[in-house]
């Protein structure tokens, strides 16, 4: 590459040197001044001339070149190699450049050593062969051209890691979602052809937060490179793991693929993902929801493709967790309704089109109201009544339950003040919290707010709770259930028998009602097990000294038999379906009235 920049400046310095022979005193300032070492040597290589340049490049005083042979100048590698170079050409009369930009090794007086270019002519006159080397130090240009290859290495390093950066995930080193999306497209354009079918795994790690929250987050990136591994383990050789996002992955599986063996391969990662992890905090029992999708049955599109798999693992989710789900139309379908209730409970939550009416809790002994319990009601103005089984759920999944929570607590309270007015005894509320709205708040603190700014007493209000938000005892909601006894809010367990707590459980809880499960009251009285365990609930309860209330009470038989046992309240269609505000306050004096 440098024989190109050098070769036209060197023919006119070798014409230079020529002439400087022939004319001695006409060139010799010039020989002197040139820029480029120049060197002149006999047949024999013997150095017979040097000009000022040479001196200075090799450190050589003029009388200690004149008389050597030319190796002296090269590096000992090269030197004999110089020596016959020049020695191979005898006279050929007119000159002629005879080595075309060499480029080799110098050596100094200091026995340092350079890069250097070189061009040798040789010429011949009276008689006599010269030749004439014009050397040039190229440490600098070299010097470049490292720098510059340095330079497209770093270029090319630097792709590379801009490459890996925009397809592989940092904490794992799987790919992403943008290269799974290109691989899953380049699969799906090879599926085609060839009529058969891939699938994609949508793998959602449960409780992953938890963990995170309770070990740290260096403990939670570890287990999240540790399921990378597991799931690279799985893996065939064509398929594809990558990591989405959080605690989000997802595999490509190539290849014929029929329900039955992506089901299989769906177990087997399972089964994988299942083996406790050791973490430094302590070992996890992983637990994971896997839904899958297959092309082109589900999808066509590698999105779309994504979120058929992503449907079929929330189902797999909402079944608690640790299962496999493949893709179906009936998903898509409620998945559809579900987006479509989230975005209706928006808006009814910001327009106020949520509604709290009020079912009776019945003392079975004299049929006096001991509280009424506040159900929140929605009615769409096009849907019509929308069931609570169908949205509540979906307003815990999408963190709405708070607001909704908070709007029964707050009508309760505005309601017991309009009753107040109204010169009523008395009433008191209890309304239902689902767990999810004590975490990561204050919701104790929240209520008891709530209940000071209606200026009511705070026992005016009583909560009740599912027995399987209990289950695992949450220190969180332990707590508040205790701030909340400590300011006279009673606690009612709901659902009770449905759940995995033990009597002795609940009696280590602030409890102070327990509400049998309309489940075990509706075969009553005919059913003899169920005959068992309710009696069995009643008696064992009233020696913790809780309250017992039965819910879904509908016929007189029912009624009766409760309370022979000693069953102490009864609430269900029997005494009074749920009703607003205004309704209650009616059906309460028709009691009274009775009553009198």
């Amino acid at each position: 590459m440098l024989m190109p920049i050098l070769e036209h400046e060197h023919r006119d310095a070798l014409q230079l040197a020529m002439s400087h022979l022939v004319h001695e005193g006409s060139f010799a300032a010039l020989f002197e001044a040139a820029v480029d070492a120049i060197v002149i040597a006999d047949d024999r290589g013997i150095i017979e001339r040097v000009n000022a340049s040479c001196e200075r490049m090799f450190g050589y005083k003029r009388g200690e070149l004149v008389g050597r042979n030319v190796s002296v100048l090269m590096h000992e590698a090269t030197g004999e190699q110089h020596d016959d170079y020049l020695l191979r050409y005898g006279a050929g009369g007119a000159p002629q450049v005879i080595g075309r930009g060499r480029q080799d090794v110098a050596r100094r007086s200091d026995g340092s050593e350079f890069p250097l270019h070189l061009s040798v002519s040789e010429f011949t006159a009276e008689g006599k062969t010269w030749y004439v080397g014009m050397i040039r130090d190229i440490s600098d240009l070299v010097a470049a051209e490292r720098r510059r290859d340095e330079l497209i290495h770093e270029l090319r390093a630097s792709r590379e890691q801009f490459r890996l950066a925009a397809t592989r995930d940092a904490l794992t080193g799987l790919a992403n979602r943008t290269q799974f999306l290109d691989d899953l497209d380049r699969s799906i354009g090879g599926a085609v052809p060839a009529g058969a079918e891939l699938a994609v795994a949508f793998i959602d790690l449960d409780r992953f937060k938890l963990i995170n929250d309770t070990q740290g987050h260096d403990a939670g990136d570890e287990l999240l490179r540790e399921v990378g591994r597991r799931l690279v383990g799985t893996a065939r050789p064509d398929d594809v793991v990558a990591r989405l996002a959080g605690d989000e992955f997802v595999v490509l599986l190539c290849g014929e693929m029929s329900r039955a063996s992506l089901t299989a391969e769906l177990d087997r990662i399972l089964e994988a993902l299942s083996v406790p992890i050791t973490l430094p905090g302590g070992v996890v029992n992983l637990t994971v929801s896997i839904g899958a999708a297959l092309y082109p049955a589900d999808a066509r599109e590698p999105e779309q493709l994504i979120r058929a798999a992503d449907i079929a693992m929330y189902m797999a989710k909402r079944e608690g967790g640790s299962s496999v789900r493949v893709h179906s139309a009936e998903m898509t379908e409620y998945l559809s309704r579900r987006d479509m209730i989230e975005r209706e409970l928006r808006a009814a939550i910001a327009a106020d089109g949520l509604e709290v009416h009020y079912q009776p809790i019945v003392r079975l002994s004299d049929w006096s109201v001991r509280h009424v319990e506040a159900l929140v009601r929605w009615h769409h103005p096009v849907h019509g009544a929308f069931s609570p089984a169908d949205w509540i759920p979906i307003a815990e999944e999408t963190g709405l339950i708070s607001a909704v929570g908070a709007f029964v607590r707050q009508q309760s309270l505005t309601d017991l003040q309009s009753w107040d007015a109204l010169g009523r005894p008395p009433m008191r509320v209890a309304v239902n919290i689902s767990p999810l709205e004590f975490r990561g708040r204050n919701l104790a603190q929240s209520i008891l707010e709530q209940i000071e700014r209606s200026g009511l007493q705070p026992a005016r209000l009583l909560v009740e709770l599912t027995e399987s938000a209990l289950g695992d005892a949450a220190r969180e909601i332990v707590d508040d259930l205790h701030v909340l006894r400590a300011a006279g809010i009673e606690t009612a367990i709901d659902d009770f028998g449905t759940g995995h707590s033990a009597l002795s459980h609940i009696a280590s809880l602030p409890a102070d009602v327990l509400k049998i499960d309309r489940s075990f009251v509706k075969p009553l009285p005919g059913d003899a097990g169920s005959r068992a365990i309710v009696e069995g609930i009643v008696m064992l309860a009233h020696r913790l000294g809780l309250e017992i209330v039965a819910e879904g009470v509908e016929t007189t038989q029912q009624a009766d038999y409760l309370t022979e046992i000693g069953c102490d309240f009864g609430q269900g269609f029997f005494f009074a379906r749920p009703m607003s505000s205004d309704q209650l306050v009616g059906w309460l004096e028709r009691v009274e009235e009775l009553a009198a």
